[in-house]
């Protein structure tokens, strides 16, 4: 929740009638202050605030965001985001309906959550939303023609709530197990958590399982581990979904794909969790901002507040 101070304007009327040799010590510094102090305070509040105003732009790097707002000054208005030592303990309705109302700068993005398909994920999403977690972070993140991404208390896609916790996915219900990594193509470009001076997996490594499913690639070489308590949920145009660094990784960051998407590649690699049902113009629109060279828009674009629905 963001909020501004006014600060009292300082103005001495009248002339001064001390000299410099009274400040020298004709008169005792108790004498000084009593007689004085309309002058005094004001003056020693100005050079205090001559030497905070030295100090933040000595220090600006650290402190000026790319909007130009002061950010994480300690002690004036910094984020003390709460951070937590473990995923939250399993406290939604499962037998309810669960949606969520993400309020933006831009607009609002209506999402149905879909507590049957991923209840851990939901539940994570739905505490961190209650406990204003995501309040006044941005969508770090932006592809047009893909995706938007945020929720990341660091802003720079390196930021979890303390936590990470395990995936929810089901290989078999998004057919990976009928799929050959042979066929596969896109997998010689893609991303490898384990080796990330590459970009994708070898040719040798790929000729090795090209006879091997993409559930057994994905499990046996990358490391993730599948479930069959859940029904995992395709990704498609307007797709909520956890953001990751590999298996198990999931945090507090999202990513919501756009009305243009299409891509095979994430299927089995993230937990998809809710479906936008309202505000996939808000969706693209955050897409289509410009952004730098690593994909940052160049303008915040502000979670203001993400409020939980129940049915």
């Amino acid at each position: 929740m963001a909020h501004s101070d006014q600060s009292q304007g300082l103005v001495y009327n009248g002339k001064a009638n001390f000299s410099c040799i009274q400040l020298m010590g004709v008169l005792s510094p108790k004498d000084l202050v009593k007689d004085h102090k309309g002058v005094l305070l004001p003056l020693l509040g100005a050079v205090a605030l001559i030497a905070a105003l030295g100090y933040f732009f000595s220090r600006g790097g650290d402190y000026w965001s790319d909007s130009g707002l002061i950010q994480d000054i300690p002690g004036l208005g910094s984020d003390e985001r709460k951070t937590y030592d473990a995923p939250p303990e399993m406290s939604i309705d499962e037998s309810a309906d669960y949606s969520a109302v993400i309020k933006t700068s831009k607009g609002d993005i209506k999402v149905d959550l879909l507590e049957d398909n991923a209840p851990k994920t939901v539940n994570n999403f739905v505490f961190l939303a209650e406990e204003d977690f995501y309040d006044g972070l941005t969508f770090h993140r932006v592809i047009e023609g893909f995706m938007i991404q945020g929720g990341d208390p660091k802003g720079d896609g390196t930021g979890d709530p303390g936590y990470k916790f395990a995936d929810e996915i089901n290989a078999d219900s998004l057919g990976l197990d009928d799929v050959l990594v042979e066929d596969c193509e896109w997998l010689s470009g893609l991303y490898n958590p384990y080796n990330s001076s590459t970009m994708g997996y070898s040719p040798n490594s790929l000729r090795e399982h090209a006879d091997d499913s993409l559930a057994e690639f994905y499990s046996d070489v990358i490391g993730y581990n599948y479930t069959d308590d859940v029904t995992s949920v395709k990704f498609a145009p307007g797709v909520l979904a956890m953001a990751n660094s590999g298996p198990d990784t999931n945090g507090s960051q999202f990513f919501i794909t756009v009305s243009s998407f299409i891509d095979e590649t994430l299927d089995g690699r993230h937990t998809v969790f809710g479906r936008v049902t309202s505000g996939m113009d808000i969706v693209d629109e955050i897409s289509e901002v410009a952004t730098s060279q690593s994909n940052k828009p160049l303008s915040d674009i502000v979670i203001k507040d993400i409020e939980i629905k129940k049915d």
